[in-house]
């Protein structure tokens, strides 16, 4: 959806273009053309599916037509009319990278907490790996999802961290309990032989 095929950013682009009627023609078309890079910029962001709902929305946060025509007076203009909140955008890739990687250091150091649930009983490993599955999956819907609530960003930057470090910890977790029984049967083998051989030894 854009600006020109929703009847609702026409009708207040248009009520602008009537309120702004008295304003110099250079600003008038700055403050039009301001407004529709703003509205285009939040439409294409909303995607192919937005409906009504989503374009009120954004309207809403633009401000009604007497206070963009207000901020124009005041030589407020441009801040209104800012494309991107800063807080909803995403962090940059360099901090993308390091926020996964500190991720994946977090993951092992906290698989001894899962080991010793396991240890104490499987029902509390389970119940670990599905809150923390439950944890990542809401923590994506808050920093992804259209419909999600802003502010954006301080979710995006919580999700690069907790996925990597949800993964590793449970692959972690699940290659100590899938070697454990391997390593118990070995020792438990081990101990065996030696004492069969010291009963050999001690025979004659």
């Amino acid at each position: 959806m854009t600006p020109v095929s929703s009847p609702l950013v026409a009708a207040y682009l248009a009520d602008l273009e009537r309120r702004l009627a008295d304003a110099p023609a250079t600003e008038r078309l700055d403050v039009l053309d301001a407004v529709r890079e703003h509205l285009d910029l939040a439409l294409a962001e909303l995607g192919p599916r937005a409906d009504d709902a989503d374009v009120r929305r954004v309207l809403a946060e633009l401000g009604s037509v007497d206070q963009v025509a207000a901020a124009m007076h005041d030589g407020t203009t441009r801040p209104p009319l800012a494309p991107t909140p800063p807080d909803d955008a995403g962090p940059t890739p360099g901090v993308v990278v390091l926020l996964v990687l500190g991720g994946l250091v977090l993951g092992p150091l906290a698989a001894p907490v899962a080991m010793a649930l396991a240890l104490a009983h499987p029902a509390l490993l389970v119940g670990a790996l599905v809150l923390a599955a439950a944890v990542v999956a809401w923590t994506g819907y808050r920093a992804f999802a259209r419909r999600a609530p802003r502010p954006r960003r301080r979710w995006r930057i919580a999700f690069a961290v907790l996925l990597p470090a949800a993964l590793t910890a449970t692959v972690t977790v699940l290659l100590a309990v899938y070697t454990l029984p391997f390593v118990a049967v070995e020792e438990s083998t081990g101990g065996t032989v030696q004492q069969s051989g010291v009963v050999v030894e001690d025979a004659p």
